[in-house]
């Protein structure tokens, strides 16, 4: 079994419990609150990697007729997408192929999306995002901060284990500049850990130019 395949498997396994730890997690709702300033009503918006959708729902209590298509590798998460926005589009699709969906968008969001792709897969994902983005599109992306090489299972033990590969905010930049964004906003914000250091969460806002 690949590292994603396991992932996957283990954010199915738990998608209610993850759905129930961050639904109401302050400090990540205060980020979609960013976001809902940069997003008009009646938005379409790419929802990569949706888990319950926990951010495009966020976003429709702040907008009217805003157009939701989420996509996600599992399928209970998209069962608790579903049940949480009922007017939304939402589908079994791998995030290296969101280009097959042949749409373009007004915002694309990612949220620690790019956590579980490795380097050559986050490339190729920044630049199909960008392609399906319309002029003055929004990318949302968040993942943990740290080393490339650290990446690897956070609990490699357990039988339930999620594979996580770590960037730094320089990388990130990069592409983001490479591939014609325009950088609005860069946040960190500490993640509580209870057996180890707390990590680092990265929050970027970008534009297309």
């Amino acid at each position: 079994m690949d590292k994603l395949t396991e992932t996957v498997n283990t954010f199915d396994k738990y998608a209610k419990p993850y759905q129930e730890k961050f639904a109401a997690y302050e400090p990540y709702a205060k980020t979609y609150e960013k976001l809902s300033t940069l997003i008009a009503d009646g938005a379409s918006i790419l929802d990569v990697a949706c888990g319950p959708a926990t951010i495009s729902h966020y976003l429709l209590g702040r907008h009217l007729k805003l157009r939701v298509h989420g996509t996600d590798l599992a399928p209970s998460m998209l069962a608790l997408a579903r049940a949480a926005i009922p007017s939304g589009v939402f589908e079994l699709r791998d995030s290296r192929d969101i280009v097959s969906i042949g749409k373009h968008f007004d915002a694309v969001i990612a949220g620690f999306c790019v956590a579980y792709l490795d380097k050559a897969e986050v490339e190729k994902f920044v630049s199909d995002a960008r392609s399906m983005l319309r002029a003055g599109g929004i990318l949302y992306l968040s993942t943990m901060a740290g080393d490339y090489a650290d990446s690897g299972y956070q609990d490699p033990e357990r039988e339930d284990r999620v594979y996580t590969y770590f960037y730094n905010e320089e990388f990130l930049q990069d592409l983001l500049n490479k591939n014609g964004f325009e950088i609005l906003a860069l946040e960190r914000k500490a993640y509580p850990q209870n057996d180890r250091a707390d990590t680092i969460d990265l929050f970027f806002y970008a534009k297309v130019i």
